[in-house]
């Protein structure tokens, strides 16, 4: 009789986040997807998120983006896309 365990193992995930002209995207938000491990990415666009469960999914969210959600992974580049529904309801006062 064979017995076997495993657990799931926690990961450091490491990324950029860019916008579509591949510009580095500052103050992002990238958090574990329904937890609340979460960071923002730095001036490069740069992020490091520990603690990340094995197989979980990493959110990507910032202001005149669609929010996107992956799988983690050890390195991660991600592009974010424009969020046009979002533009269309800015109001700006002057």
């Amino acid at each position: 009789m064979t017995m076997q365990l495993s657990w799931a193992q926690a990961q450091t995930v490491k990324g950029t986040v860019v916008d579509p002209a591949g510009f580095p995207v500052i103050g992002a938000t990238v958090q574990v997807a329904g937890g609340k491990n979460a960071t923002v990415t730095d001036l490069d666009g740069n992020f490091t998120l520990s603690n990340v469960p094995s197989g979980s999914n990493v959110s990507i969210s910032y202001i005149g983006m669609k929010t996107k959600t992956v799988k983690a992974a050890t390195t991660m580049n991600i592009r974010l896309e424009d969020d046009t529904r979002m533009l269309d309801e800015v109001v700006a006062i002057g």
